[in-house]
Order: C-alpha cells, then sequence, then structure tokens
C-alpha cells in the first residue's frame, strides 16, 4: 500500500488508537483528532485522501462537515458508526449511501477500508467529466481539443490532437494506420504509414509517454497498430 494521508476523527480512544496503530502499520500518514474544529483544521493543513468520521461524536453534521471536506478536495469519506462495540463496527460510505455492513473484527474493517480506498482511487485515475478524458496526470478536452499534462496544457498540432482523439474514443482497441490515417485525416482512399507514425511520435512526446517498452497510454503492436490504454491505472494494487 502506498503512504498516503488518512484523518481520524472520533472521541472514541479505544477505536482511534487501534485505528491509527493498524493504519500506520500499512504505511499510511495518520492524524487523529477527537473534535470536528480541530478536524477540519487539520483537514485543511494537510488535504488528506481518505477520512474516517465517528457518527458518534458529540456535536458534529456529518453530512455538512462532510461538504466542507469536499469543498476542498474530492477525499474519500468514511462514517465509522459504534453499534456494539463487542460485536463489531458498521461501516457506511456516504458518497454511495449504499446501506451498511457488519464488521466483525479489526482486520475486515481494514480489509473494508484498503479495498474502499483503492476502488475509488481506481475511478479518479480514469474518468470523463464534462467532456474532458482524465487518465492520471493527462487530461484532454475531447470538445475543444485541448491536451493537458499535470494540469498545464501542452503545444500540439491539430491532427495530433485529433490522433489522441480517436484512440482514446476508440480504447483499448487497436487501430491499424490505415485506419488512423483514413479518419484522422480524413482520406478515405490514401494511406500514408510515415506521416501516421510522425505523428505517433509527437503524440508521444507532447504526453510524456516515450517509453515504447512501458508506455503509458499508446501502446503499439507491430503489424496490427496503435491503441490507447490507461496504464498509469495498472500500478494500484489491492490485496485482500
Amino acid at each position: 500500500m502506498k503512504t498516503e494521508k488518512v484523518l481520524i476523527l472520533s472521541d472514541d480512544l479505544a477505536v482511534t488508537d487501534t485505528l491509527k496503530m493498524y493504519l500506520e502499520a500499512e504505511g499510511l500518514r495518520v492524524d487523529a483528532v477527537n473534535d470536528k474544529f480541530e478536524g477540519f483544521k487539520k483537514y485543511v493543513e494537510k488535504e488528506h485522501d481518505l477520512v474516517i468520521i465517528d457518527m458518534a461524536l458529540d456535536d458534529c453534521d456529518i453530512i455538512q462537515f462532510s461538504g466542507k471536506i469536499r469543498d476542498i478536495k474530492d477525499a474519500v469519506i468514511i462514517i465509522l458508526t459504534p453499534e456494539d462495540k463487542q460485536k463489531g463496527i458498521v461501516l457506511e460510505i456516504v458518497e454511495e449511501a449504499t446501506g451498511e455492513m457488519d464488521i466483525e473484527n479489526i482486520d475486515e474493517l481494514l480489509s473494508l477500508v484498503n479495498q474502499q480506498y483503492y476502488q475509488y482511487k481506481r475511478s479518479r485515475c480514469k474518468r470523463e467529466e464534462n467532456g474532458i478524458y482524465i487518465c492520471g496526470d493527462l487530461a484532454v478536452d475531447l470538445e475543444q481539443e485541448k491536451i493537458y499534462v499535470n494540469g498545464v496544457e501542452q503545444e500540439a498540432s491539430e491532427l495530433t490532437v485529433k490522433l489522441l482523439i480517436y484512440l482514446i474514443r476508440n480504447e483499448e482497441t487497436y487501430k491499424s494506420k490505415k485506419e488512423i490515417y483514413q479518419t484522422v485525416w480524413n482520406n478515405p482512399v490514401s494511406e500514408n504509414d510515415s506521416t501516421v507514425m510522425a505523428h505517433i511520435r509527437n503524440l508521444r512526446k507532447t504526453i510524456d509517454d516515450n517509453d515504447i517498452s512501458d508506455p503509458k497510454y499508446i501502446h503499439t503492436k507491430r503489424g496490427v497498430g496503435y491503441m490507447f490504454k490507461c496504464s498509469c491505472c495498472d500500478d494500484i494494487d489491492f490485496e485482500d
């Protein structure tokens, strides 16, 4: 598990100390507070990736608190509700609001937290929002035909951008040089291997995908063609 920032908001020391101990053992950086004001202050300071909130915390409107957190960053929020400490703990994800799950012991709790967190990470790695395709550090405005890497717009020719958008719209499907040329260059008859190859090289430079042996985005199969695949998500592992 990669080191990430976790905030635990609870005044139940038994739960807090146990969670903190086990999560830190998993390599996470954990802050634990017992007051919503201190919790929000800590969150503003560090912008944690995962927030665990004890529903039993006094004077804490969880929905309002969660909204304030997501105004700053779209973090994972887990609601922790002690039902019967001897029987287990109930978790509920605010974002999903799909019921409850009984957890019999701390190992199950940590496994669930781990699983939910990495499912969330995968969903944030590759997505499309308001006409913008996002894959890790790469963002492509499909309507305005613009490419961004780490939030910075990249200079690229019109055909290079159209080439990337064509590959994205056919994600995980190899397209031959002929198919690419006829569609992107809008030429139903001609085929120009050198032109396509030159633009693929330019595209790789534009999106920082120069390692052909281990590509992040543009995959090549000799004799078949080129394919866009969001491979940057492949390093997000989950072990149950």
